[in-house]
Formats: C-alpha cells, sequence, structure tokens
C-alpha cells in the first residue's frame, strides 16, 4: 500500500470518527434527536425552503456562498 493510500484512509477514518462524535444532535426547528448519522439521513426531512446554501460577501463585496 502507497503513501497516499494510507493518507487517504488516515483522512477517511478521521472524518468518519469526527462525524460520529457530533451526534446525538437535536433539531432546532422541530426537537427530533439524532442519535447518528444514518438515524439523521433516516429521519430528518427537508424544510422545503431555498437550498440550504446561505449567501455572504468577502472583503471585496463579491458574493461567497
Amino acid at each position: 500500500m502507497s503513501d497516499n493510500d494510507n493518507q487517504n484512509i488516515a483522512l477517511y477514518l478521521g472524518l468518519k470518527s469526527l462525524s460520529e462524535s457530533a451526534f446525538p444532535k437535536m433539531c432546532a426547528n422541530c426537537g427530533m434527536v439524532f442519535h447518528s448519522v444514518s438515524d439523521f439521513i433516516d429521519y430528518s426531512k427537508s424544510l422545503g425552503v431555498g437550498s440550504g446554501l446561505k449567501e455572504s460577501f468577502d472583503e471585496n463585496d463579491t458574493p461567497i456562498l
């Protein structure tokens, strides 16, 4: 296995661990508690408004997401 493969595996495992440690989460909108990533995917619902992206502006007043 190459160093690049090992780095990719380490990155994946780190991101997975970070994601798992972020739970439980409570929805500020409805109060439902999600205990895991799969719980969140299975039981969350779209708010039905907007794209979920937020526009802002940088120091040159250029719009950024």
